[in-house]
């Protein structure tokens, strides 16, 4: 089987279930740490390591980081100078605007800086939310806490990340997770080919399978803010906003799982279970994805041609090849995703309908 497919997917929140859930030790944090965009704030992070060769090292390194998040966020060009002198809570860049940042935050993962943009009219605004302590957001899978777990506004997308040798990219990680994730959903192109092979006889049967599958990404992406972290034993996860299309959900999990048809439109489920080769959350919902795509194109179109070869010799055995082989364009949409978590394993449900173009 030979074929083609194209996805455009208009985005759709993500859903979480667990069976177990994270403990919570009540201590406090910056609440942009959990938080970093309110709707009166927009402010971003910055993680260094948490110690350096200097005192001040991890705060520099941070900081400078924090600012590039701010300056390709507004598409501003920084200059040398921008990145030299970043001690001071506030700074005037070579473009005229004013940056401020906050006090920084250490734990074990981390030394987080965090920066604005401010003016006249909202720099105490921002000045009391750096102040504000919050109790850390932890991730309960198991109650959808926080919220945006599991029911959040449309135009988001989250990015996940687990524990690594350097826990410090994590944030970093998570948000990579996040853009190559709407790239898969914008648009992706998949080819396979399988070849089977069938024996049979009065001592032996075999079967053998042989499947070649591809799927490129070809979405550009979309502009990321980073509005929500939350952190579990294993996983940091990290919300973003995006400038794609939204799309109203009309099904719940338990519905569109056993029927994924919408009316007459053909639908289907992709699912992955376990954990992808590099162990990356990320890879495994787009192996999921895959798998829909996969199936959609062949309740599309399939063909197969076949080739019997019949050898009998004392009775022994007869043979046949079969090739199944399909070339078709398909369009479809990401209505819903959902995360089962499972005795330490995690399931990936991805609903595809198909579109016609």
């Amino acid at each position: 089987m030979r074929w083609q497919a194209l996805l455009f997917v208009v985005f759709a929140p993500i859903t979480f279930v667990s069976a177990s859930a994270a403990k919570k030790p009540e201590n406090l944090v910056p609440c942009w740490f959990n938080q970093p965009v309110t709707q009166q704030v927009e402010g971003f992070i910055g993680v260094a390591r948490p110690f350096g060769i200097s005192k001040n090292a991890p705060k520099l390194s941070s900081r400078k980081k924090a600012l590039q998040q701010l300056a390709d966020h507004y598409e501003w060009q920084l200059q040398k100078e921008d990145l030299k002198d970043l001690l001071a809570e506030t700074k005037m860049l070579s473009n005229g605007r004013t940056i401020m940042f906050s006090e920084g935050y250490r734990d074990n993962n981390g030394y987080y800086s965090y920066v604005v943009q401010v003016n006249t009219t909202n720099k105490q605004q921002n000045q009391d939310y750096m102040a504000s302590q919050c109790l850390i957001s932890y991730c309960d899978l198991s109650t959808c806490q926080p919220s945006w777990l599991c029911k959040d506004k449309q135009n988001t997308v989250w990015g996940a990340s687990q524990l690594t040798i350097d826990s410090s990219k994590q944030l970093e990680h998570a948000q990579k997770n996040a853009f190559e994730i709407i790239q898969y959903l914008q648009a992706s192109n998949v080819e396979s080919d399988e070849r089977v092979v069938q024996s049979h006889g009065k001592l032996s049967s075999f079967r053998l399978t042989n499947t070649n599958n591809s799927v490129d990404k070809l979405g550009q992406g979309s502009k990321l803010l980073n509005t929500h972290v939350c952190r579990s034993s294993n996983y940091l996860f990290a919300r973003y906003t995006h400038s794609g299309e939204s799309d109203n959900i009309n099904k719940d999990f338990e519905e569109w799982l056993m029927q994924p048809n919408l009316g007459e439109i053909s639908g289907t489920v992709g699912i992955f279970s376990g954990w992808s080769a590099d162990g990356r959350l990320s890879r495994a919902i787009q192996s999921s994805i895959k798998n829909g795509l996969l199936e959609l194109a062949k309740i599309k179109q399939i063909s197969i041609d076949s080739e019997f070869d019949l050898h009998i010799e004392k009775g022994i055995y007869s043979l046949s090849k079969t090739r199944q082989s399909t070339s078709t364009v398909v369009t479809a949409q990401l209505k819903d995703i959902r995360v089962v978590e499972e005795k330490d394993k995690l399931i990936i449900y991805t609903w595809l309908i198909e579109q016609n173009l």
